[in-house]
């Protein structure tokens, strides 16, 4: 049976403990936040810490599009409150419940009437 190894972008130095790789790499970027992939794995690697291009590069994405999803999410939420004006809220009765409760009330009524 083959002995199961680690792949490359999850070893470390024996000299330092194992260290969480994204968070090395959102360290790095937070400082150099216009580095290239290249440029990260080179200074990661003086550091003791070897990651893949491949996974900077990932969370440089993420990085990037995880600014722009909170400045969506802050819009939506705006636009659900501001259409929830004049709704009723959970649980309430809305429009149509209401006419059918007149319904019921006033079996005879005509369109007019409710």
């Amino acid at each position: 049976m083959a002995k199961p190894t680690k792949s490359k972008s999850a070893q470390t130095s024996s000299l330092n403990p194992p260290t969480n790789l994204s968070q090395s790499i959102r360290d790095y970027l937070s400082q150099n936040p216009n580095s290239m992939p290249k440029d990260v794995v080179a200074a990661l690697k003086a550091k003791g810490v070897l990651v893949a291009p491949g996974l900077v590069g990932l969370i440089k994405h993420s990085m990037k599009r995880g600014a722009r999803n909170s400045a969506g999410k802050a819009i939506k939420r705006a636009t659900v409150a501001a259409k929830a004006v004049g709704r009723p809220k959970a649980g309430g009765v809305n429009r149509s419940q209401a006419i059918r409760d007149y319904m019921k009330q006033n079996p005879g009524a005509k369109p007019k009437q409710i």
